[in-house]
């Protein structure tokens, strides 16, 4: 087997199991909130979590698929590997001193170490990118890293907010915002596409892709921004751009999925776990996109911003049932997930959790509109994050049949 897809194999292993460690401190979270826990800070415990989640298990995952797309002769530089255990440790080290400490003299250092690596990841993988052969991939890929580097001006103003102590609520909001937007719709979204693309390219070598479905998604990311800070009162010509953008972009999911649609059955047996676990983030990323559709009605939109579940929920819509939903079907639909029945079970146990957490925060989240508290809910929500817990463990755990492993080593 060529050498980037070992290291492939083993970086996947290495960011599932920092899945199961996001999954872990969601547990303690959701435990805090539901009983005692004196001895943990929640919001350290929080900035620990989303910093980890975000640079230990999906950048993480999503360079080192990336980087397995390439040519062997640039994929399997020693760089690439070096890069990849400095972005590791890092994760590690904000995992650790956003724990103890939050915002301060550690975990600063850590993050800010993050976001260069961050631009020297980009700046090396478009260089090699641009050397490589011809793919559908590539202008995603090259979306993902410009929407990398975006993203980070939104940490670099928290971060120096934080150190200086001087905090303005707005541009906290705004910053942090234009972070999750940029990862989210930018960097997340075109790195995963990107992937897809160029793994049915791998396999169909007729696949080609229509350009006009990615200048849809990309020339409109910019403005869509405009959508996480309509709490701020836009000017309405600005108003007008973001839903023209909302409408752009959900139109361009619609032509992505049109045309996917034949590839990936052409690709996947009938209820498969493959096809099973590509419809569910087909499925889950339609409801994103008609949710965002719908934020830009201005009561909508007060509603949504004004109660934390349902920001919550949103938020795991898009990291959960989209992103990490369809990191671990990349990796299954590449082999490097056991294919074996105890994964599968894991599998189906993960699927039932991430949509049985959308269904309480959403429970939630509309019983906050008219104040009503809904019973047990922090109790249910423990479990639910103790199933996504259990279940991330056991994909990562999971044992390949003896054939399986034979085939890796040939």
């Amino acid at each position: 087997m060529p050498e980037n897809t070992i290291s492939l194999q083993r970086w996947a292993r290495i960011s599932l199991f920092n899945l199961a460690l996001v999954a872990l401190l969601g547990t303690l979270m959701r435990y805090k909130i539901a009983f005692s826990l004196p001895w943990i800070d929640q919001k350290h415990l929080l900035h620990a979590h989303s910093h980890f989640a975000f640079a230990g298990w999906v950048s993480l995952a999503l360079s080192a698929a990336m980087i397995a797309t390439l040519p062997p002769e640039f994929s399997g530089n020693k760089f690439y590997k070096r890069l990849l255990w400095l972005f590791n440790l890092t994760a590690y080290g904000m995992l650790v001193s956003f724990a103890f400490q939050g915002y301060g003299a550690v975990s600063i250092p850590f993050a800010t170490l993050s976001l260069l690596l961050g631009f020297v990841f980009a700046a090396r993988f478009a260089q090699d990118l641009r050397r490589s052969a011809p793919h559908p991939a590539k202008p995603w890929f090259y979306a993902a890293l410009l929407f990398q580097v975006l993203s980070t001006l939104g940490t670099a103003s928290l971060v120096q907010m934080m150190a200086s102590g001087h905090m303005d609520q707005h541009r906290y909001l705004a910053s942090l915002y234009w972070y999750l937007h940029f990862q989210y719709n930018g960097w997340f979204l075109f790195g995963c596409i990107g992937l897809l693309l160029h793994h049915l390219h791998q396999k169909l070598g007729d696949f080609r892709m229509p350009r006009y479905a990615f200048w849809l998604f990309a020339l409109s990311v910019i403005p869509a921004y405009g959508l996480s800070v309509l709490w701020a009162d836009l000017p309405v010509f600005l108003y007008a751009v973001v839903v023209v953008a909302a409408l752009a972009q959900t139109t361009a999911w619609v032509l992505l999925a049109w045309r996917l649609r034949r590839p990936v059955i052409r690709l996947t047996v009938a209820g498969s776990m493959e096809r099973n676990l590509m419809v569910y983030v087909g499925v889950a990323f339609a409801i994103k996109s008609l949710l965002q559709l719908f934020s830009v009605i201005p009561h909508m939109s007060k509603l949504a911003f004004g109660f934390r579940p349902v920001v919550i929920a949103y938020l795991h819509l898009s990291l959960l049932a989209v992103t990490s939903v369809f990191l671990i079907g990349y990796f299954y639909l590449k082999g490097l997930v056991a294919h074996t029945s105890g994964t599968r079970k894991a599998l189906v146990v993960f699927l039932v959790a991430v949509f049985l957490n959308e269904l309480a925060l959403g429970v939630q989240g509309m019983a906050s509109f008219v104040y009503f508290p809904v019973p047990y809910i922090n109790e249910i929500l423990l479990g639910i994050a103790a199933l996504l817990l259990l279940s991330a463990l056991g994909i990562v755990l999971g044992r390949r049949a003896p054939d399986e492993r034979r085939l890796c080593n040939e």
